[in-house]
Formats: C-alpha cells, sequence, structure tokens
C-alpha cells in the first residue's frame, strides 16, 4: 500500500467522513496528531479543504474511507464545514491523501531511522 495517494479524475467521487461530527479518531501515535502526520508524509502545510466543492481553508485532517476500496482509510485536509459532513463527497482533483494505517506509513519510517 501507498504512503500517499494523489487523487485523479477517476477516483474523486464516493468518499465518506469516517469520524462525522467533528470527532476525532484519535491521534497518531507517532506523529502526535493527525494533521503532523497529513503534513510529514504531504511535505506541505494544510491547504484548501480537499472536498471539491470547497475552498474554504483545511482546518484539521481527518479520515476518509471509499465505497469498494477494502476499507483502507486515508488522511484528508478538509475545513470546519466539511469535517461535519456525513454524507458522501468528492475530492479534488490532485488532493492528497496520507494513509492512516501507521504500519504502512510512520512505523516504516521509524524502522528505517533505526537501521
Amino acid at each position: 500500500m501507498a504512503h500517499i495517494r494523489i487523487i485523479t479524475e477517476n477516483d474523486q467521487n464516493g468518499w465518506k467522513n469516517n469520524v462525522p461530527n467533528g470527532a476525532t479518531n484519535g491521534n497518531c501515535p507517532i506523529c502526535v496528531s493527525w494533521e503532523d502526520h497529513w503534513k510529514k508524509f504531504a511535505k506541505c502545510e494544510l491547504p484548501e479543504c480537499s472536498n471539491k466543492d470547497c475552498h474554504d481553508k483545511a482546518v484539521l485532517a481527518t479520515h476518509l474511507s471509499r465505497q469498494g476500496e477494502n476499507g483502507e482509510k486515508w488522511i484528508a485536509p478538509l475545513c470546519e464545514n466539511c469535517k461535519n459532513k456525513t454524507d458522501e463527497f468528492s475530492l479534488d482533483k490532485g488532493a492528497i491523501l496520507v494513509n492512516a494505517d501507521i504500519n504502512e506509513s510512520c512505523r516504516i519510517l521509524e524502522i528505517i531511522k533505526d537501521l
């Protein structure tokens, strides 16, 4: 599985918050927060909201999933309003998602660092 995913025209639709209504899904135990986790792998600050229909500033990084993708969870920047969405939405083409599975991201970096 990849560490990051760049959204293309073919995979923009059908995304859903895994923790809607502003709830959090804990924090990345290695990065301290999911925002820091996203920044570490995306190599940039939080951009605009990843929702295709929104252009507000992202304020947090949250868990998203897409039906039919074997339960894979990704971290994406969302704004205050979109973090509360409970229905499916589309992501911007070019939006950067970061793998939420720390065994596929942060732990690999720790292992490499310890070599």
